[in-house]
């Protein structure tokens, strides 16, 4: 039977696997074949979740029917990408230093250079959001990892829906308490449709 010491040695050694997550890049094969009318349609996609446990979804190749691909592949990736941040949103609270976050998810209408650029851009960034921040990192069309004016961190995550359409995920981390939670939450919203009527 485990000790008091064991139990304590195994909740230690959890903390330490889960604060070492780095994340991961998987690839993902969706494949539909109809033989009643000799069709079929394949989509590989790389989902890649991020230490904070975001995730995005990126079509590396297609294949076979336009039609099945639209229609059913497309959007299970979709609905698949949305539950995934959805699971994200409501699993926002307390993290193990103390502090909190708030996620927010936006899909556009716009090709992910334009996506990407709208943030990436100091200028074009200024048009639609006046917060002073500091870029700390980013990868082109994929993260950026930003300091905010009160010293949280914002992660941002682009992916690639389609030609003409593109998502970013925003998490924003290392707040002070819940009510800053629901003030960012309602914040990133607003800014986020700011950003869909400039696009």
């Amino acid at each position: 039977m485990p000790t008091v010491d064991d139990s304590s040695r195994m909740v230690q050694a959890d903390d330490k696997r889960t604060s070492e997550f780095q994340g991961y890049t998987a690839k993902r094969r969706y494949y539909i074949e109809n033989k009643r009318v000799n069709k079929r349609a394949e989509i590989m996609v790389q989902v890649t979740c991020t230490s904070t446990g975001s995730r995005s979804f990126d079509v590396i190749s297609e294949s076979g029917s336009s039609i099945i691909r639209t229609r059913v592949l497309r959007k299970m990736i979709d609905a698949e990408a949305e539950a995934s941040q959805q699971e994200l949103e409501d699993a926002i609270g307390q993290r193990r230093d103390g502090t909190f976050e708030a996620a927010k998810s936006k899909t556009f209408a716009v090709p992910i250079a334009r996506l990407y650029r709208s943030w990436s851009d100091p200028k074009l960034r200024g048009k639609w959001l006046s917060e002073k921040l500091t870029v700390r990192s980013a990868t082109r069309q994929k993260y950026m990892r930003i300091v905010w004016s009160d010293e949280s961190l914002v992660l941002l995550v682009f992916s690639k829906k389609t030609a003409t359409k593109s998502a970013v995920a925003v998490q924003h981390t290392k707040l002070r308490d819940q009510g800053a939670v629901t003030r960012m939450k309602a914040f990133w919203q607003e800014r986020l449709a700011a950003l869909g009527e400039l696009l």
